[in-house]
């Protein structure tokens, strides 16, 4: 069944940007869900915190539906585990204060993936990881026992015609594989529609 998930960290970065504290999260979260979407995303990387914390408490509770998108970090599994939300995205943020991420490398976290990945399945948490749309990326997430993988299409959208036709087969080919590893399969960034 498709769902939408809108993304809020444009708005919390360009609220943070400009000092612009008026900027409400809740009331853009509520106006997302007003607008038909069945919950709101909200990126954190361990730099951003304890600054963001606040802003994933606020929507947590306000929100119908969140989507914590984060770096598999101790100190944003910490969070992850006190707000609980419906759904983790395991993503790169090193460096990226605010914002989607990019997709993980499951090589630089190594063996210490699955300890978080463990902790928060333990705790009844959805995780999924956002990976690069190939099947080595599926096949590492599977093997490190996440639920589902959300397929990074950022770096489709701006290539020329045949280059973005051999692009998207490999992303067909990445959501076959994850579908028949019974892996629950988003297409990330250009919006998230579950399929």
């Amino acid at each position: 069944m498709p769902r939408l998930t809108v993304a809020l960290d444009a708005v919390a970065a360009l609220r943070d940007a400009v000092g612009a504290r008026e900027v409400d999260l809740v009331a853009a979260a509520k106006l997302v869900e007003l607008a038909g979407a069945q919950g709101v995303a909200l990126g954190l990387s361990d730099e951003a915190l304890p600054a963001a914390e606040e802003d994933v408490r606020d929507l947590r509770r306000a929100a119908r539906g969140f989507e914590l998108t984060l770096a598999p970090v101790q100190a944003c599994l910490k969070l992850a585990l006190d707000v609980r939300p419906e759904r983790v995205v395991l993503a790169s943020l090193e460096g990226d204060e605010r914002g989607t991420g990019a997709p993980l490398d499951f090589r630089a976290y190594g063996s210490t993936l699955t300890p978080i990945v463990r902790s928060l399945r333990e705790a009844g948490l959805h995780v999924s990881a956002l990976v690069h749309p190939q099947l080595e990326a599926v096949k590492a997430a599977y093997q490190c026992d996440l639920q589902g993988v959300d397929l990074w299409t950022a770096a489709v959208v701006d290539l020329p015609g045949g280059e973005r036709a051999k692009a998207v087969e490999r992303m067909s080919d990445s959501a076959r594989l994850a579908a028949k590893l019974r892996l629950e399969v988003t297409l990330a960034e250009i919006g998230r529609a579950h399929v």
